[in-house]
């Protein structure tokens, strides 16, 4: 991430997704804190969301 505006954008995406209950995505550190229900969304997709954002998972 380049910027704030970059984590904040990443973390509004996250939450519009079905079964997101919070995430917190913090710039300085790049990192994603992400709680969800496992039963409606699993960790490959939240991968995938934040990949379609353009952003690496590792």
């Amino acid at each position: 991430m380049t910027c704030a505006s970059c984590a904040l954008v990443n973390e509004k995406n996250l939450l519009k997704a079905k079964g997101v209950l919070s995430a917190k995505v913090d710039f300085a550190s790049g990192q994603a804190e992400v709680e969800y229900d496992e039963k409606t969304i699993g960790e490959q997709k939240i991968k995938e969301l934040i990949t379609k954002n353009g952003y690496g998972v590792i």
